[in-house]
């Protein structure tokens, strides 16, 4: 048999191995549910985001078909008003097709549009622990404007 050696120094360097490898294996623990809190966060953020460019993108189609005049048709606005609308949400890199959108007058001082977005969130195992299914999240943006005389 063998002779250990105990010397205090050996007994030191033994433990600091052990205590760096337990404290490697912990990280490594703690590193995936700090990454996935980190991707949901970014997330969440990328849905703020594209609720608030949807937003805005209405707000500037309403803009637009409030200041035209009342002889022009409302088709005629409501498909430039659609443009509008497209063009601004690209603007803010967010995909809205002219079907997205709609414009109605709900009388005839008044012009209403409403933008509607889908968001599918980046992180399919965030998703679902969030309960979201595979069709996304469903984001509105609408403005209602008093037509200019």
């Amino acid at each position: 048999m063998r002779a250990v050696s105990c010397t205090p120094g050996a007994r030191a360097a033994a433990a600091s191995r052990g205590a760096v490898g337990q404290a490697l294996a912990e990280f490594a623990i703690i590193l995936v549910v700090l990454m996935l809190l980190l991707l949901g966060i970014i997330d969440l953020s990328r849905a703020v985001y594209i609720r608030s460019v949807v937003a805005n993108a209405a707000r500037e189609g309403a803009r637009y078909a409030v200041v035209q005049p009342k002889a022009t048709p409302q088709a005629t606005i409501a498909d430039a008003a659609k443009a509008v609308v497209v063009d601004k949400s690209l603007a803010g890199s967010v995909a809205v097709s002219p079907s997205d959108v709609s414009v109605t007058w709900p009388d005839t001082d008044h012009v209403r549009v409403e933008v509607v977005c889908t968001y599918h969130p980046a992180t399919a195992l965030i998703a679902q622990a969030a309960g979201i299914g595979p069709g996304g999240i469903v984001l509105r943006g609408s403005s209602q404007m008093r037509r200019e005389p």
